[in-house]
């Protein structure tokens, strides 16, 4: 059972105020994540992509403490070009970087047995799982459209089937773009929370 000191570091961390060296995870959000994760079984496998501080991660984390559903959360922790320049350098976000983004994430996570950061991209996550083994899949990383379907094309066949994949941004044009484009043809039903700017389906 993760200690006192712990869980009140997640605590701070997911009502922190919403800012570059804290990350994004509003209200509405918060309650979509707490809603579906503790709808899934007590030994559910969760998969985050793209971490940042792990604010997302944390507020998932404390509907599991106790249980045994983990949360794999992945993050290269690496700059990226968008079309309006890079992303998580000091030309963004000031002195803040993802190389300190990923050390607040380990000082937040440290002993935290529910939480397993993969310190790599999406892509090479993805190669060292096999289909069916998620329950709930959550994709906030690169918002590219190219990136978000390959996402998509990644990570959707290694749901179980009933699992659910969702993602966060629903208002950025790229998103649904790419939910909307990778979805053609197939027989999955999009939702969305306007609340939290989530999209979801399930598989």
């Amino acid at each position: 059972m993760a200690s006192k000191q712990q869980i009140k570091r997640l605590e701070e961390l997911a009502n922190s105020r919403e800012s570059p060296s804290t990350g994004w995870c509003p209200l509405g959000t918060r309650k979509f994540l707490k809603k579906i994760v503790r709808k899934t079984p007590s030994d559910g496998v969760i998969v985050e992509v793209g971490t940042w501080q792990g604010k997302a991660t944390a507020v998932m984390a404390l509907v599991c403490l106790g249980k045994k559903r983990k949360i794999y959360t992945i993050d290269p922790y690496r700059d990226y070009e968008t079309p309006s320049g890079p992303m998580a350098s000091k030309a963004i976000y000031g002195a803040y970087t993802f190389e300190d983004a990923h050390k607040g994430f380990n000082r937040t996570f440290k002993g935290v047995k529910e939480v397993e950061l993969l310190h790599c991209t999406s892509e090479e996550a993805a190669r060292e799982w096999d289909h069916g083994w998620i329950d709930f899949l959550f994709l906030d990383g690169d918002l590219r459209a190219g990136m978000v379907r390959l996402d998509l094309e990644l990570w959707v066949p290694k749901i179980k089937k009933g699992g659910i994949a969702s993602g966060h941004d629903w208002d950025r044009d790229s998103v649904q773009e790419a939910v909307k484009g990778w979805l053609v043809g197939k027989d999955h039903k999009l939702k969305i929370d306007k609340e939290a700017n989530v999209w979801w389906f399930r598989v």
